[in-house]
This record gives structure tokens, sequence and C-alpha cells, in this order.
């Protein structure tokens, strides 16, 4: 957790060197950064010179931010005295909002879904629906991306998805991410040790996508969320 919340805060003094106010841009979609205690959700501020900061500690001031509209506006960075630990040592403060877009239904981003400590995208509740760091719903753009994606959040170090906007939700597109064979057997012994201790050594990558497909109606999204290759 340390290395991100460090990674943070020195973006954050880069963004804000010159002067304790600027005119920035914050993305129509938050970012999901892995910390030991889950994923925190980020927002994702650009500047002039296109330095990008991933803040997970909120904009004082800032309630309008909704999910699929493209920000532009002025900030000012104000120092906390004596902060708390793994805090920062400023907050951001909204001056004004200097226009705001809703982006096109036409438009493609990429967001992590899967990360060294674990899933971003899991169900909401007791419901099949997925939801993205536990604050946007997630559709499937089809029914045969579901499998696509569980496949590769169990066999994958790393994941990520091409969403567009819909109905205020995020609608996964496709995905990003390689088959990764330590991965594969790191996460399938980790969760099925009895199932697979014997036999996981001797397969090749159709064995893992025959084994993967059995989970489908059961698939361990919880554990998935905590897994960590650490």
């Amino acid at each position: 957790m340390h290395r991100h919340l460090i990674l943070a805060l020195l973006t954050g003094v880069v963004l804000f060197s010159c002067s304790n106010t600027m005119e920035v841009t914050i993305e129509p979609y938050r970012i999901p950064v892995a910390t030991w205690e889950g994923p925190w959700m980020a927002h994702r501020i650009l500047d002039d010179q296109g330095k990008v900061m991933d803040w997970i500690w909120g904009i004082e001031g800032f309630s309008e931010y909704t999910w699929g509209t493209r920000y532009r506006v002025l900030l000012k960075r104000v120092s906390i005295f004596n902060p708390p630990k793994d805090s920062p040592s400023h907050k951001l403060e909204l001056v004004k909002i200097l226009s705001s877009k809703s982006v096109s239904p036409q438009d493609v981003f990429s967001l992590p879904l899967k990360g060294r400590l674990g899933s971003y995208i899991y169900p909401e509740g007791n419901s099949r629906s997925l939801t993205l760091g536990g604050e946007i719903s997630v559709a499937l753009s089809d029914s045969l991306i579901l499998a696509e994606l569980q496949e590769k959040l169990l066999s994958c170090e790393s994941l990520r998805g091409n969403f567009s906007f819909e109905d205020s939700r995020l609608l996964l597109q496709s995905l990003t991410g390689d088959f990764n064979r330590e991965t594969a057997e790191e996460t399938l012994l980790f969760l099925f040790p009895e199932q697979v201790e014997q036999q996981i050594h001797q397969w090749q990558q159709n064995d893992y996508s025959l084994f993967f497909k059995r989970l489908e109606q059961d698939f361990p999204w919880e554990k998935l969320r905590a897994l960590s290759y650490y």
C-alpha cells in the first residue's frame, strides 16, 4: 500500500509544484488502485502537459462528479498540518467547475480489472450483476465475455477491460490480458488445492481452460478479491 500512496503523493507534488492552484481535467472514470485494504477508487487528473495523477483521497467540494462526464476544473492544493500516517500532506479543494461534458457511447477507454493484490471486478452483493470497485455497475457486451472474463481472472497476472458508457453504467467490450502459467497454477492451488494438486504440473493450457469451464456456475469471486501473489 505504501508504494501506491507514495506514488500518488509524488505525482501530486509534480502537478502542483509551481502553484497552489491549477486548471486540470478530471477524466470521466475512476481508477481502481490496489492497496492492502482492497481497491481504492481514484480520480484520474490530467494537467495541460499530460502529467497524470490518480488521486484516492477525494476532492473537497466536488460532490457533482458523475461517471461518464469529463470535467475541466480549477483545483486548490491546501497543506494539512500533521497529517495521519499514510495520508498526503495536502488536500485538494474544488475552486470552480469550468466546463463539463458527457462522453459519447462510442468513446472506449481501458481500466484495470486485476492487479497483484486481487480482482477489482466482482458481483454486487448477492446478485450476479458485476461492479467495478464496488462503485459502478458493469454490463457485458455479450454473453460469451463472462466466461472469458472468469478465465482471464484466474490465469492472467494482470487484466484490463475496454469499456464504454451506457445508461449510467460501464459496458465491457473486450479484455486485454495474457495467459500466465505460473499465475494459473498459483491461483488454482490456492483456491482448489485438493482438486488439482496432483495433476496441475502436467497440465497444458487447454487443461486449464477445461477446468475453468467447470467453474462458470460457481465462480470464486470473493476469494479472488483477496488473492495476493506477494
